[in-house]
């Protein structure tokens, strides 16, 4: 598990930290649905207790379905453009976290597969669904206020309007006129869609 301790007062420069989503955004599919549908696919005994966890909440829900089918982060397709622009960030000395409403399993296995290292990498957790308000709550708690954050859904909006800059993905471009003051610090518009992506993959 790369669920690190990370203080954005430990680092030397005082550049914002850059706050990642993963579904949509670091990737243009949705994990929990792709592997819910391999699932049903590979191992339907295993898809019958789906329901059951359901009913716990969308995090159990999410967690049952990490342990029953594991996420190969070699294998999933990214966004090459945001990719190549966070290596270069990387390199720079930006700090860089992955924050995902997706199981802690699948955050793990993406950010085990990055060309660089995040400084931490931070998802759901069987509990707690880590999205809108939330996820908000958790980065603040890692790195306070002085973040940027990409994110490509409405609910990024509340991260988006707490964050130092925004970095538009995808989906995300029909979002900027409701952010107010803060400021678009990247945009990347949307490219093929998630059935190219996986063929591109494939």
């Amino acid at each position: 598990m790369m669920n690190l301790n990370f203080e954005v007062a430990e680092t030397v420069d005082s550049s914002p930290v850059i706050v990642v989503d993963l579904d949509g955004t670091l990737t243009p599919v949705d994990t929990l649905h792709e592997t819910v549908l391999q699932l049903h696919r590979t191992s339907p005994q295993a898809a019958i207790g789906l329901v059951q966890a359901l009913r716990q909440g969308k995090a159990a829900f999410k967690r049952h379905v990490a342990q029953s089918l594991s996420l190969d982060g070699a294998l999933l397709p990214l966004r090459q453009d945001l990719l190549e622009w966070l290596t270069e960030q990387h390199e720079l000395g930006r700090r860089i976290v992955l924050v995902s409403a997706a199981d802690q399993a699948f955050v793990d296995a993406v950010a085990a597969h990055l060309p660089f290292r995040v400084d931490a990498a931070i998802g759901s957790d069987g509990l707690a669904n880590l999205s809108g308000e939330a996820k908000l709550a958790r980065i603040r708690e890692m790195v306070g206020e002085n973040f940027v954050y990409a994110g490509d859904a409405a609910v990024d909006l509340p991260i988006w309007r707490a964050s130092q800059g925004a970095i538009l993905v995808g989906r995300g471009m029909r979002f900027e006129k409701r952010l107010g003051d803060v400021p678009v610090v990247g945009r990347f518009p949307q490219q093929s869609g998630p059935l190219q992506a996986w063929l591109r993959a494939l």
